[in-house]
């Protein structure tokens, strides 16, 4: 997972090195930063938060666990994929699905990755973090620490809002995707449910893999796979067989993660 996250890292969003990951929060208003750190000795993680408030405590912390899926009955999933597919693919026990923070971000990510590779998605993000992210702001509470103190402006997530009333003129792309990252800001601002992600296919710009990419990333739906994504191709032309869609139900999108991790 470390491996995952540290190939998309957005400088002043976050941080990870060899056995950590530290990165920036908003929830309503509370912003703060987290650092996750593994600790095999004891076989956990341990957290360090820092936040603004402590209101939302519980939903923030809700949201971490999802990051980093915690909670998936792992050794149950690892069985029934490891009986079918572990005969002939490299199969990896105990491989999760790294989240993303929230259904926005990962679908401002989904976009901004649509048929170019991770590394220039990864770029494209962390311009879009540059301009339009706002400054983390801790006022009143504890000194930044480790990592972080070392960045001059950490920063958050940009939010709909900024979205919407900016061009997005720093980017080189196509003017059909800078619309559609704006419709999906709109939508959020004015739906009353903008975390229902299928709604979003009736969003021009937005189709099936963004759609499930966020089910898989952000909702941690756990039997999302990405039909038509390159990734996937690359892997099943790589092996040379294709895997049971339907004996794998309903864990599928690990599956995804361990096709993706033949590509590694």
């Amino acid at each position: 997972m470390l491996d995952f996250l540290n190939r998309r890292v957005i400088p002043s969003l976050e941080w990870a090195s060899d056995n950590c990951y530290s990165r920036t929060i908003e929830y309503a208003t509370t912003q703060g930063y987290f650092t996750i750190s593994a600790n095999p000795d004891k076989h956990r993680f341990d957290l360090s938060l820092q936040l603004n408030e402590y209101q939302h405590l519980n939903p923030i912390m809700h949201r971490i666990r999802l990051l980093f899926d915690v909670d998936a009955p792992i050794a149950e999933i690892d069985q029934q994929l490891s009986t079918e597919v572990g005969g002939w693919l490299n199969y990896l026990p105990g491989l999760r699905v790294p989240g993303i923070w929230s259904s926005f971000e990962a679908g401002v990510r989904a976009i901004l990755g649509q048929q170019v590779s991770v590394a220039a998605a990864r770029n494209l993000v962390i311009r879009f973090v540059e301009e339009l992210g706002a400054p983390l702001n801790l006022t009143g509470t504890a000194e930044l620490d480790g990592e972080l103190d070392e960045c001059p402006t950490p920063r958050l997530f940009p939010q709909p809002d900024a979205v919407v009333g900016h061009s997005l003129d720093f980017f080189r792309m196509p003017q059909s995707r800078k619309d559609t990252i704006h419709r999906l800001a709109e939508h959020f601002l004015s739906a009353d449910k903008p975390d229902n992600i299928d709604a979003w296919l009736d969003i021009k710009g937005i189709g099936p893999w963004t759609v499930n990419y966020v089910k898989l990333r952000a909702i941690k739906d756990p039997d999302i796979w990405l039909a038509g994504d390159v990734g996937l191709k690359n892997a099943i032309k790589s092996l040379g067989r294709e895997p049971d869609l339907e004996r794998t139900r309903p864990w599928r999108s690990y599956l995804t993660l361990q096709m993706w991790n033949q590509l590694s």
